[in-house]
């Protein structure tokens, strides 16, 4: 038998009160609001990549290369574009455009050594209008600890006299699902006390 839920008359010549007035239009926006638009501001956090240290990553001491972690950024950094939607594979030849590097710089925390698992988060710090910064923070799996942050810039240019050239609006759109600050990336990773990613992190032990 079907269910019935009885409703109470609705008197249609009642004024709202201002707090139903503010309902009202809060569930409006959110029909007025883009599905898109919704997800991006509702599921905003870094992307993430995990990869262990392996033999071509260390140094004679068994601890990882510094010079390494440039592997790992290039990974991330590929792979984010990916999931953004525009693999490196299509956007030049769909933008027209290059993406050279101009600047980059890592700081080292903690020594990951051999076979250690590492968690790789990407995500995109600022849109000039010709240029895209990319910051990265690697988290050692292991003792849950900021192994290393690098940061990169890419600067849009032409493909033919290599100079700077406004970023395709199409293409910032498509990054600025992955835009955060350095402190709402961390919290995704579990790196501040208290955030909703430390208490998933205790149970990724890494095998």
């Amino acid at each position: 038998m079907a269910r019935v839920v009885a409703e109470s008359p609705v008197n249609i010549f009642a004024v709202p009160s201002a707090e139903q007035d503010i309902t009202i239009l809060r569930g409006r926006m959110a029909k007025c609001t883009p599905p898109d638009l919704r997800s991006r501001v509702m599921e905003t956090k870094p992307f993430m990549v995990d990869e262990r240290v392996r033999w071509s990553d260390v140094d004679y001491a068994g601890i990882i290369f510094y010079g390494a972690y440039f592997r790992f950024f290039e990974l991330a950094e590929m792979e984010l574009f990916r999931e953004a939607g525009v693999p490196y594979s299509d956007v030049f030849e769909r933008f027209d455009i290059w993406l050279p590097r101009v600047h980059l710089d890592c700081d080292f925390m903690y020594p990951a050594r051999l076979d250690d698992a590492l968690r790789v988060a990407a995500y995109f710090t600022r849109f000039g209008t010709s240029s895209i910064s990319i910051k990265f923070d690697v988290l050692h799996l292991g003792t849950r600890k900021l192994a290393a942050a690098g940061h990169v810039v890419l600067v849009c240019t032409g493909r033919d006299e290599l100079k700077p050239r406004p970023l395709p609006e199409e293409l910032r759109a498509t990054l600025e699902r992955f835009e955060m600050s350095e402190s709402a990336a961390r919290s995704h990773l579990g790196l501040l006390e208290g955030s909703p990613g430390a208490e998933a992190l205790s149970s990724d032990s890494p095998a």
